[in-house]
């Protein structure tokens, strides 16, 4: 029963991200405010383009700098597995370890991959995207950034 109870919920917790997305599509088409916005976005997008790939590659060029440095450093006997805690981040952020300790300066590096790559992600396809793109970029970043701010308050 339990079992079943699951799948239906997670069935139902897809079913409402699917109504969220077609509600947030009606608004995004209907809302007269989202098409300026559109018309002031495109009308430089190829500038835009580029700062947003280029963010994007420049986080996968420090990706790929942080797995070199994974793979041949001392540590790579132990494997590649790294278990942080928010509080472990906050910690270490505070106290200046990434300046000093080659361990949080990898660390710090692969955040920073994640993040310039995640941001370069989001921004290219709110910059290419139509106005429902735009909107649903918009509302993903500021959740991830509330989402983020609210874990590093609490820890």
């Amino acid at each position: 029963m339990d079992s079943l109870r699951g799948r239906f919920s997670a069935l139902l917790s897809w079913l409402l991200w699917i109504l969220g997305a077609i509600v947030v599509a009606v608004i995004a088409h209907r809302w007269p405010f989202l098409a300026d916005v559109q018309g002031a976005i495109d009308r430089h997008k190829a500038m835009k383009v580029g700062v947003v790939v280029a963010t994007g590659l420049s986080g996968l060029a420090f990706l790929g700098a942080g797995l070199y440095a994974m793979a041949t450093g001392p540590s790579v006997a132990g494997g590649f597995q790294v278990n942080l805690s928010m509080r472990e981040i906050k910690e270490a952020a505070r106290a200046g370890r990434w300046q000093t300790d080659p361990r949080w300066r990898l660390h710090f590096l692969m955040m920073t991959a994640g993040s310039l790559m995640g941001i370069g992600l989001l921004a290219t396809i709110f910059v290419l995207g139509d106005v429902f793109a735009k909107l649903l970029m918009t509302l993903m970043f500021v959740y991830a950034a509330a989402r983020t701010v609210w874990a590093f308050s609490r820890a």
